[in-house]
């Protein structure tokens, strides 16, 4: 179980975060982030640990096209909107589904990090479970929208500034 003085220090760490980056504001309600990095630990994930991503094969992919293409295609026009407003900042536009598995990515990609771009790619999944705390793994569990920013996650790798790479589990 986490300590509270521990919570304490990662919750310092977040906030200093929102002063070097203007576009993350702070958030009134921390508890949908604390309750995530809780259910993170109690299921023996360790801070220290590298993300793995299962590789994504050709069949998930046509069986995500199968399942979702329709939605897909008919949000296209907002999510092509809503990247083009996002162009440069580095954000991507996911869409995903009741599971946590990516099914679409929009993204500049010249300006997403790295470690962005293969933490989305279409059919990784996003749920906590595989990812730790991130956006998509809140909204899920909480039923909430929330803003995950880079020293909010869970993992040291996914935080690390400097990190370009992130394992891959075959």
């Amino acid at each position: 179980m986490i300590s509270t003085s521990e919570l304490q220090a990662r919750l310092q760490t977040v906030r200093s975060h929102y002063r070097v980056s203007p576009w993350i504001l702070p958030r009134e309600d921390e508890a949908p982030l604390l309750r995530s990095w809780q259910r993170c630990r109690d299921a023996g994930m360790r801070e220290n640990e590298r993300v793995s991503f299962e590789l994504v094969s050709r069949s998930l992919l046509s069986t995500l096209d199968d399942e979702h293409g329709a939605l897909v295609q008919a949000a296209r026009p907002e999510t092509e909107r809503l990247a083009q407003a996002l162009r440069g900042t580095g954000s991507t536009v996911l869409m995903f589904n009741a599971r946590g598995v990516v099914i679409d990515r929009l993204c500049h990609e010249a300006a997403t990090p790295a470690i962005l771009l293969q933490a989305t790619r279409k059919g990784v999944n996003l749920a906590e479970r595989c990812m730790g705390t991130n956006a998509p793994a809140i909204a899920l569990a909480e039923g909430v929208p929330y803003l995950v920013g880079r020293e909010a996650h869970f993992f040291d790798n996914v935080r690390d500034r400097k990190s370009t790479r992130l394992n891959s589990s075959h």
